[in-house]
């Protein structure tokens, strides 16, 4: 449900704001960010729900079944908290989430005549920049982490 009021909400962002040079860019945007937030959402919910279970599940049939092959569960489970601690999911749904939802105020000013269409496009600009810092900063920080060059 929440996949089809979000598709509307683009396509009604894309007719009151009419066809000006920025509404293309502004609403492939918008469907970018909160798509990824989507996504980093899934990965997050999903790898932190199989960390927790998986153990549990695995320790419960070994002791049941008493079988060395159930070691795999916890495996499984290590995986997992790799993957998340690798991809920061969190961190990207969050940072992902924020920015569509900070462009998706500025569209709503600008639609309420409470900036000009010049100050729009440079209030949308400036909120992708500061992703595009935040995002910059994150692979520094993880660069540094691992003793690599910065990019």
């Amino acid at each position: 449900m929440r996949k089809t009021i979000e598709k509307e909400y683009l396509k009604s962002i894309k007719e009151r704001i009419g066809s000006t040079v920025y509404t293309p860019r502004i609403c492939s945007s918008i469907g970018w960010y909160v798509s990824r937030a989507k996504l980093y959402k899934s990965l997050y919910y999903i790898l932190n729900l199989t960390a927790i279970f998986i153990p549990i599940i695995g320790s419960v049939a070994a002791i049941i079944m008493d079988k060395a092959w159930l070691s795999l569960f916890t495996a499984i489970s290590s995986a997992c908290v790799t993957m998340l601690s690798l991809f920061e999911c969190q961190n990207r749904w969050k940072l992902y989430r924020v920015t569509a939802e900070k462009l998706k105020n500025v569209v709503e000013l600008y639609l309420a005549k409470q900036c000009t269409y010049d100050e729009f496009v440079l209030e949308c600009e400036k909120i992708m920049t500061e992703e595009n810092v935040s995002w910059q900063k994150m692979l520094e920080k993880d660069a540094n982490d691992r003793g690599e060059k910065k990019y």
